[in-house]
């Protein structure tokens, strides 16, 4: 592939506007440092005067200014000025990219890969009156030498300011029949232009909500089925029970993010029948709806075991209602939706206080919880995680008992309702628990049971993988040098529209509130590293950190893939004020997108196409389901390839079903439906077979 543009359309490069599925997704990395980094040469390809004996010379590029450049609309790119020397008559390709430069050391380490650039368009090169040529592909025959600009739209890949980095241009030799010849020259700066990564948005208002909101839960809330989510800008939150500076709450309150004007708006309120804290809540499909279930909690310490249904339709009608409550009042437990469409709870405080060890399922289709699950081994707990893998197993991880320290993570599969120890202690209260889209679950900070505040991360990997270094099996792993720059539990986490991780706020080791935050930027596959992780602002960029320092707040990713940050505490532990306020990291990256299903072969190995589309580019892992009902009810598709359902780039993909092993005999009149999941949850397609 070259790096041209065409001069007659302006369309992307494509190279340049390729992401970079190997690194996952163009990279996303928030304020380092406020000024230039000296710009440096460096590695091979310079100018060859034997001219590369006796064939094609090699290609020598220089880099002479990188600088951003802001129209008068606020409009930003950055510029960068190169030369490239050869010989007369010589064509050529240059490849434009750039790399995080997370150690802030002005050079490119072994932990920060390489990434496409895109280009700037048309719109943005008329607004700046800078025309790229970065199409710049050979001399003339009297011309050896000649120098260009590339302009980068590189809010489109950075997404935030304050981001150190490195510019690398590679040229290559383009000469029918001649060898390649390929060199380098790297500089480094930082882009500051764009909108500030966290803008303080509003308060949360409703009634009853009072003064602020803590022990609470959110939610996205949309109607997938239709170009908006409950209104034109498609930034709908749902901010659940909790408690104020003085008491628990019943309201279910509904925010309009709007990140042109910077305002968060109540857009409704809704009073459940039901005060609730410390509860959970777990979204689920109706039809290309989402619902809310919200379930259990507590009322003045006491646990219930009360549960609730939020429900917007197309039409407009909104409410909450009551459904059947759980076999046995919870709080501190957990929620996980299932890709059968059902919720899976499990464990949390009982009515003494004690930790349960039981679980059980809700069933939309039914409105009822199932009788008590109480499986063989499994330990009680609360405060713990609860994640759905892409291979259909639920990973329950961390958590306590109360009195016996560090507690065996297992795997609970639904379709056979079986348990499996993973054998591996995970020491972990007041965690977060993340999955990437290449099928890595990250397991973030968090307390000991002995209360000491982590700065690690545990990974668990749901699929095997071979690379230059050997086996990398499925199971926990931990990885040297990949730890958050700063201990923190109870704080936020969310995956970002592009596949990154952001973490806000949080307890530190003494007890106090963060208002820092920091990126996990996941690596390829099949890299041992997985990952490295880099703050949004060290303290050396003024305004870029949230504005209050909190905990036990809720961070949701919204529809466009900005960050909303709500609520919570601030202070130390025992003396902390609870905060009314939202903040919001601006980032626009839409939800994946899959189309034109179709599918071939027999029932024992049925392979199923698909067109998986996404704005950005960016990767996405997907879920396949099925349903023999109409599509009454659905179930999770038993693969013989899971792993080729994550980390996918956009394009036709493909993958296996064994639709025999699900009982299927006949798939005339079967519906498949595919979800794909990026940042945000998008919206499922089906077919009819």
């Amino acid at each position: 592939m070259t790096g041209k543009v065409s001069s007659g359309s302006r369309s992307l490069r494509a190279e340049g506007k390729t992401r970079v599925c190997d690194a996952l997704r163009r990279m996303l990395v928030l304020g380092l440092v406020s000024t230039l980094i000296t710009l440096c040469a460096c590695s091979g390809g310079g100018f060859n005067p034997n001219n590369n004996g006796g064939g094609v010379a090699n290609l020598a590029v220089t880099i002479t200014n990188v600088a951003t450049v802001t129209s008068g609309g606020g409009q930003s790119a950055v510029r960068v000025d190169f030369t490239v020397q050869g010989e007369a008559g010589q064509t050529f390709d240059l490849l434009f990219q750039y790399f995080i430069d997370a150690n802030m050391n002005g050079m490119r380490d072994s932990n920060e890969p390489l990434l496409n650039m895109t280009e700037a368009s048309m719109a943005l090169e008329t607004q700046l009156g800078i025309t790229s040529s970065g199409d710049l592909s050979g001399f003339s025959a009297s011309q050896s030498m000649a120098s260009a600009t590339f302009l980068w739209q590189a809010g489109a890949d950075l997404g935030f300011v304050g981001t150190a980095f490195g510019v690398v241009i590679t040229p290559s030799n383009g000469m029918a029949g001649q060898a390649v010849v390929a060199g380098a020259t790297t500089g480094a700066m930082t882009y500051t232009a764009g909108n500030p990564p966290a803008t303080y948005m509003g308060s949360i208002g409703g009634a009853g909500s009072g003064n602020g909101r803590t022990d609470h839960t959110e939610a996205l809330v949309s109607d997938l089925g239709s170009t908006a989510i409950l209104s034109d800008n498609g930034n709908e939150v749902l901010i659940i029970g909790g408690r104020n500076s003085a008491n628990d709450l019943s309201n279910i309150d509904r925010f309009s993010i709007d990140g042109n004007t910077q305002t968060a708006n109540a857009s409704g309120t809704f009073n459940s029948a039901n005060v609730r804290r410390e509860h959970a809540s777990a979204s689920f499909f109706n039809g290309t709806a989402i619902r809310v279930l919200v379930c259990g909690g507590s009322i003045a310490g006491a646990p219930t075991a009360t549960a609730d249904i939020y429900s917007f339709g197309p039409s407009g009608a909104e409410s909450v209602s009551t459904t059947s409550p759980m076999n046995t009042p919870r709080r501190a437990h957990s929620a996980c939706w299932l890709p059968d469409n059902r919720i899976f709870v499990f464990g949390g405080f009982d009515a003494a206080n004690n930790a349960l060890a039981s679980a059980e399922i809700y069933d939309p289709a039914t409105g009822s919880f199932s009788g008590l699950i109480f499986p063989m081994g499994v330990p009680a707990r609360v405060m713990h995680t609860c994640s759905l893998l892409p291979n259909g197993m639920v990973l329950i991880a961390g958590g306590h008992d109360g009195a016996n320290g560090a507690l065996n993570a297992f795997l609970y599969d639904p379709r056979s309702g079986t348990w499996t120890d993973t054998g591996t202690q995970v020491d972990r209260v007041g965690h977060s628990a993340t999955m990437l889209v290449n099928g890595i679950c990250a397991l973030v900070g968090g307390r000991t049971n002995a209360g000491a505040v982590l700065n690690s991360v545990t990974f668990y990997r749901t699929f095997s993988e071979t690379d230059t270094s050997g086996t990398l099996p499925v199971g926990f792993t931990t990885v040297s040098g990949v730890n958050l720059a700063i201990s923190r539990a109870e704080h936020g986490a969310s995956r970002l529209g592009d596949g990154s991780l952001l973490f806000s706020g949080g307890f530190d080791g003494l007890g106090s509130t963060l208002n820092s935050s920091e990126v996990f930027i996941p690596s390829k596959f099949t890299d041992p590293a997985i990952g490295f992780f880099t703050q949004t602002n060290p303290g050396l960029v003024a305004g870029m950190d949230l504005a209050s320092s909190r905990a036990r707040h809720t961070q949701t990713t919204t529809a466009t893939g900005s960050a909303a940050v709500v609520g919570g505490v601030t202070g130390t532990t025992g003396s902390n004020t609870v905060l009314d306020t939202i903040e919001v990291f601006q980032f626009q990256n839409g939800a994946p997108s899959v189309s034109n299903i179709s599918a071939s072969g027999s029932v024992a190995d049925l392979t199923i196409s698909f067109s998986l589309a996404d704005a950005e580019g960016d990767c996405s892992f997907v879920i396949v389901r099925y349903s023999t009902d109409g599509g009454s009810s659905f179930h999770m598709a038993t693969l013989t390839d899971f792993k080729a359902t994550v980390n996918l780039a956009p394009g036709t993909r493909t993958v296996h079903w064994s639709a025999s092993t699900d009982g299927v005999a006949n798939t005339t009149g079967v519906i498949v439906e595919i979800i794909p999941v990026g940042g945000v949850i998008g919206a499922p397609a089906r077919t009819t077979l």
